[in-house]
């Protein structure tokens, strides 16, 4: 019994240390690499490697071609991924490792499993959106949602799977699909090479949205760009791509292909923004460092987006780190900002919060230092924006989102004129901020169905106050307080659903009700300190509204060429005792042809039952938000689009051009000479009906890798205006209508820590109505301008042409930006130094008359005169990311 015993224990030992050894050496890391290689030459490597031998018959071996690069892989995982890929088994005998054919799923069973799942950054847990999911096998893809969801449909056999998306290293890997499988993959930064494990020629065509008409920005793009006094801004940046344009400087909004600020949908979250402006219109009131995705929609709408006629810029903020602290911090010349986030659950639950407030109280105390004294003018703004969210993992299939946005600007003037008897003060004040939340319940229903319903409030309002003192000595003084608010709310539901049945469609249907309040205007008025002194407040109507929507697309692939996106908007709109509803067919396409071109078209139509009402162009957000009624209809659109685009070498340089046209209908603008409400019904002082056109050829360079890159983009367009009581009825241009937009960007790397770039733009001047003639009548009756004739007994008929028969000189400036970034022990540091307008180029805000007497007091010259905001400025800015 003892020497039984004692043979099963030497039997065990000898059986566990062939077992160890074995396992050792599955577990020898190998590097190889092979491209075009035979069966048997990949095999012959890996025994020069390590100490294996292979044993097969010559007869199973495929006459196949290999492709591959594995480094410091253990060898039993490229021996599962080599062989198995071939329909080939393998067991190890010692340190031979015998081949034998595999049991491979039948050509003729018509067998499908689901590979889905998300996409995730491998450091912070933040999902990835738009990662191109690829099977290079059976050259089937598609894309991650807004959630990093993704969900792939292929037919049960050997999948080379490969995950990229821009900022991150390409991840790949291969398996054998025999069942329905789920995969978390977590993406590293492209810095870290060492995380691509296979490299492969064929060109990777994933499933993609139809049609042309988008611009995605990288988000770490935005701040190598130049800025104005530091602050990087992605709105600036979407300014200088094709079709979209500022209206010059201290204007509100941007223009996208010839509509109005109104016409642009910005969407945080999925909750309206209705004013994107800080610093009358220099920045936008978004913070680069809360984001993480921006898109940027011209043409082409999917059925999804509703509400607008021109544009729709999606911005998704990031839903904070769920597995360690980061953080950025960051001073520049105007403002100062600071974000932070991380787990308050490690991989549960994550917080976000961001802040940024101007510095600009030195520069307009040193400004009223001097002015004061001077003329009694006294000047200040400032604004402070502050964003959160709050993240929290219910489950591998479900979240909760909850997140919140406040900001706010203030603007000051005034004066105050003490001379002889009589005491003269006056100041204004102006407030405008928006508020807007969101909380989302992102669900998954099965591997192919996903679905976000979120509740969303967004509100927008602006206060302007002024108050004039006047006091005569002896007598008691008396104010004068003039009080003006508007202001729109938004109380939202919003559930939309994606389903990927197969590689060939992916399905988004949905449906969606908000609830608009309306307040055009308040008006106040008192008057104190007077034997009279009274009250007087009067308001526009408070109008309430329901708009709801439904919609499904279909973004489908036609063969191997043809992706088109086919789509369908309803939507319903109630106010008062009127009813309007719409029914928006929307198509694009895009055909691969050969040779890296795509040609590419779109066909969509748009209602919007919200209108704008605008002043004279003022960089001043005092605009009114008004609601159409059964006096006022929606405004409609069609647009069309045509394009072709060009990828060269290994795709690193793309070109596009494209062209457009679009018609707008019911379009209102106040009446002639009438630019404020007061006591008056808004509906009686506008003009109704307006049609507009906008035609235009865009076109788009664009370098995406290397070591240069950056864009040069120009257009050619123009955009008219016709209401039938402004400018007798014919069509005039529109005030932003811009014949040439030329703008470029480049970004060079002179070493991997040093940046210099540099940004140029060009644009026709905008059309302004000025006079064309002025009359001298000292006997007139009219009344002319003061400012003409500085007092002098002379009245002046002044005589205007035509709407918008004027334009102002070109816009053109250049700005450069050098920036520096530095490695330290917890994070980064970095330096931007720049120039804003390098050559001090003099950019019209508006032109005036002014009478030049310096020649002949009694017959002077009336010159045309010119004011501008912004001269040449330095840039600089500083901050540090952990």
């Amino acid at each position: 019994m003892r020497n039984f015993l004692s043979t099963c224990l030497v039997g065990m030992l000898l059986w566990a240390a062939e077992l160890h050894a074995q396992t050792g050496l599955l577990q020898s890391p190998i590097s190889i690499h092979f491209e075009g290689q035979s069966v048997t030459a990949v095999l012959a490597q890996i025994e020069q490697q390590v100490a294996v031998t292979f044993a097969y018959n010559n007869r199973i071996l495929p006459d196949q071609k290999l492709t591959g690069d594995y480094v410091q892989v253990a060898l039993q995982t490229v021996l599962d991924e080599v062989l198995h890929g071939l329909a080939l088994d393998w067991e190890l005998k010692g340190d031979v490792v015998v081949l034998r054919p595999g049991r491979s799923v039948p050509e003729s069973t018509p067998a499908y499993c689901i590979i889905s799942g998300y996409i995730e950054d491998g450091e912070t847990g933040e999902r990835v959106v738009g990662a191109q999911v690829f099977d290079m096998r059976s050259k089937q893809g598609t894309l991650s949602n807004d959630a990093g969801f993704f969900s792939l449909r292929l037919k049960a056999d050997s999948v080379k799977l490969v995950v990229s998306v821009l900022g991150y290293a390409t991840h790949g890997e291969r398996f054998i699909l025999r069942s329905d499988l789920r995969r978390l993959v977590k993406l590293k930064s492209d810095i870290a090479l060492e995380t691509v494990v296979i490299t492969d020629a064929e060109q990777i065509d994933p499933l993609q949205a139809g049609g042309a008409s988008v611009i995605d920005v990288p988000i770490a793009e935005i701040s190598r760009l130049p800025s104005l006094m530091g602050e990087t801004d992605v709105i600036n940046v979407l300014k200088m791509f094709p079709g979209v344009h500022s209206g010059g400087d201290g204007t509100q909004g941007f223009y996208v292909r010839g509509g109005g600020p109104d016409q642009n949908l910005v969407l945080l979250d999925g909750a309206t923004v209705y004013n994107s402006s800080h610093l009358f219109g220099f920045y936008s009131i978004f913070n680069s460092d809360a984001l993480k995705d921006v898109r940027l929609v011209k043409g082409g709408f999917p059925a999804r987006y509703g509400g607008r006629l021109s544009s729709v810029v999606d911005l998704q903020v990031k839903d904070g780190n769920l597995e360690r602290l980061e953080g950025s911090a960051n001073i520049g010349l105007v403002s100062a900002k600071l974000s932070l986030s991380g787990p308050i659950i490690k991989g549960k639950t994550s917080f976000l919060v961001s802040a940024r407030r101007t510095l600009l109280e030195p520069y307009f105390a040193g400004i009223n230092y001097f002015s004061i004294p001077l003329n009694g003018n006294r000047l200040g703004y400032s604004f402070l924006d502050l964003q959160g969210k709050l993240q929290h993992v219910l489950g591998p299939k479900d979240r909760l989102l909850l997140g919140g946005y406040l900001d706010g600007d203030r603007f000051a003037s005034g004066y105050e004129i003490d001379t002889s008897g009589v005491n003269n003060d006056f100041d204004f004040g102006l407030r405008w901020g928006n508020a807007v939340g969101s909380l989302q319940w992102r669900h998954e229903w099965s591997q192919q169905l996903f679905s976000n319903l979120s509740l969303l409030l967004s509100q927008y309002q602006y206060t302007a106050e002024s108050r004039a003192g006047l006091e005569f000595v002896g007598n008691s003084k008396v104010i004068n307080t003039l009080t003006t608010k508007s202001s729109v709310k938004d109380l939202g539901l919003r559930w939309s659903f994606d389903l990927m049945p197969d590689c060939h469609n992916w399905l988004r249907f949905g449906f969606a009700s908000t609830r608009h309040v309306f307040e055009p205007e308040k008006y106040a008025q008192s008057v104190t300190g007077s034997t009279d002194s009274f009250i007087t407040e009067l308001s526009q109507p408070i109008i309430r509204s329901l708009e709801s929507m439904a919609w499904i697309e279909d973004q489908v692939r036609l063969g191997s060429r043809l992706n088109m996106n086919l789509g369908l908007h309803f939507s319903n709109y109630l106010v008062d005792t009127s009813a309007f509803w719409s029914l928006q067919p929307r198509v694009s396409a895009r055909l691969s042809l050969p040779y890296n071109i795509g040609l590419q078209g779109s066909f969509t139509t748009m209602v919007q039952y919200i209108h704008l009402l605008s002043n004279a162009g003022v960089g001043l957000p005092t605009d009114l938000w008004v609601p159409a009624t059964g006096a006022v209809p929606p405004q409609r659109s069609q647009q069309y689009s045509l394009g072709l685009d060009k990828k060269f070498g290994d795709g690193s340089w793309v070109f596009s051009v494209e062209a457009y046209y679009k018609r707008m209908t019911d379009l209102i603008d106040y009446q002639t000479g009438v630019n404020f409400i007061g006591n008056t019904d808004w509906q009686d002082l506008v003009e109704k009906g307006g049609v507009g056109w906008s035609r235009g050829l865009e076109g788009l360079l664009r370098k995406n890798k290397g070591r240069f890159t950056g864009w040069v983009g120009y257009t050619l367009s123009k955009t008219d205006r016709q209401f039938m009581g402004i400018n007798f009825g014919e069509r005039y241009p529109y005030k932003y209508d811009r014949r040439h937009d030329l703008s470029t960007a480049f970004i060079y790397s002179l070493r991997p820590n040093v940046e210099i770039s540099a940004a140029w733009m060009y644009a026709t001047g905008t059309a302004i109505t000025f006079p064309e003639a002025v009359y001298y009548a000292p006997s007139s009756t009219q009344l002319g301008f003061w400012d003409l004739n500085q007092g002098q007994d002379l009245s002046v008929i002044v005589d205007y042409g035509g709407r918008n028969n004027f334009r102002l000189p070109a816009y053109h400036r250049l700005d450069l930006n050098l920036r520096i970034t530095k490695k330290i022990k917890w994070g980064e540091r970095y330096w931007n130094f720049g120039i804003f307008n390098v050559y001090n180029r003099r950019n019209p805000y508006f032109l005036f008359l002014r009478a030049d007497y310096a020649e002949d007091p009694n017959s002077p010259e009336i010159k045309v005169r010119r004011m501008s905001l912004l001269p040449i400025l330095p840039e600089v800015n500083f901050g540090l990311k952990f």
